[in-house]
């Protein structure tokens, strides 16, 4: 993991510089259109039982992966729920595991149903593992939901 998020710095150094002459990637962004479709996602899968275990609106850049670290428990059962803005051709989320292994990498294009990404994943180990988002739209900064969910329960 150690050898990923080196090099997902580096990535990012180097195109912080029109980042910042953009707006610089980050939590807190807000877009009515995502929060409005993924509140209506994330509140089923809360019915069924599920509890919100991470939830954040992120701020991106086309095609600059935004990186997150979070530690996930063994035997626990995780919801991942992606959304990235309209506007963006395609959005894609990776999960790696604390060994650098890729654990699943999922993507949707814009026309493409239910409008989200969404998978389980329960690990065999606690562990921190990396979370990569990307958003692919001619150097647009755009806006994306991130959230995971846990629960005991097999997820349908």
């Amino acid at each position: 993991m150690k050898h990923i998020i080196l090099l997902l710095t580096i990535a990012l150094l180097s195109s912080q510089g029109f980042a910042q002459q953009q707006s610089a990637p980050g939590i807190g962004c807000i877009d009515k259109d995502i929060v409005l479709r993924i509140d209506d996602v994330k509140h089923s899968y809360i019915e069924k039982g599920l509890k919100i275990y991470k939830d954040a609106m992120v701020t991106m850049e086309s095609e600059v992966p935004y990186s997150i670290e979070v530690k996930l428990q063994k035997n626990i059962k995780y919801r991942f729920l992606y959304m990235g803005s309209d506007i963006s051709a395609k959005s894609s989320i990776e999960l790696y595991d604390g060994d650098d292994k890729l654990v699943t990498k999922k993507e949707i294009a814009r026309s493409e149903q239910p409008g989200y990404i969404a998978f389980d994943y329960t690990p065999a180990k606690t562990d921190v593992y990396l979370v990569i988002l990307n958003q692919k739209q001619k150097h647009a900064t755009m806006c994306g939901s991130f959230t995971i969910l846990q629960g005991q329960s097999m997820i349908k």
